[in-house]
């Protein structure tokens, strides 16, 4: 049986994205937007982990009856109809019934056997060029120069003791820490990364935020205060 809710409940997007990060940015985008009642922003702790966490989710979608489910991914380097054949792939453990997406058009509806139905709106994290994922993005809105951080990337490339992923990584801790903080700031590095609050009140001073290249993220964002 499905639980009572709230008015206001029956207005929230659970939103997954896939890493600490995104969900660092999406909170704050969230907040600059004013619809931080809106949304339910989750992380599923990589893209591999979809299919589980959407599992595990299922009587949440029953119980607090969303409106919708949006999905943030990162294309990388993939095309994107192989993102969408993962997507879809994925949503079947639901047993849901759905159409499958378009291209153009990366909405679907979940229907349940109750008949409750669920809005599932896809959105690609790249940088302009369509590619990568949020840290690229991120590289292009960087208001301070990254001189140390990109310096450091080289150096560990050099090594090849990691994959790209985890050189992403490196390079925003170290943009954040190195190039964006003070000697005081750096002495308690654990304060530093976009889901510390330390971080966050400063974010404005290292990201601009009001960049022309988050308007499509933006867009996706507000649809779902409607």
């Amino acid at each position: 049986m499905r639980m009572p809710h709230s008015e206001d409940n029956k207005k929230k997007t659970l939103l997954l994205v896939e890493g600490s990060n995104d969900k660092a940015l999406l909170n704050i985008l969230a907040l600059d937007l004013d619809l931080v009642n809106f949304l339910d922003v989750r992380s599923i702790g990589g893209i591999d982990n979809l299919k589980n966490h959407l599992q595990s989710i299922k009587n949440d979608l029953q119980d607090y009856d969303f409106s919708n489910l949006g999905l943030i991914i990162d294309i990388d380097e993939s095309e994107i109809t192989e993102k969408i054949n993962y997507i879809e792939n994925s949503l079947k453990i639901l047993n849901f019934e759905f159409n499958n997406f378009d291209e153009n058009i990366l909405e679907t509806i979940l229907i349940a056997e109750d008949a409750l139905e669920i809005k599932v709106k896809v959105f690609f994290m790249s940088a302009s060029n369509k590619k990568g994922e949020l840290i690229d993005l991120l590289k292009e809105i960087k208001l301070q120069p990254s001189d140390i951080s990109d310096c450091a990337i080289k150096c560990l490339k050099k090594k090849g003791d990691s994959n790209d992923k985890e050189l992403m990584d490196d390079w925003l801790h170290l943009y954040l820490k190195w190039d964006c903080s003070s000697r005081k700031d750096r002495k308690n590095g654990s304060k530093i990364g976009l889901d510390k609050e330390e971080t966050k009140v400063r974010i404005k001073e290292m990201f601009y935020l009001q960049s022309e290249k988050l308007n499509p993220l933006k867009t996706y964002l507000t649809q779902f205060s409607n």
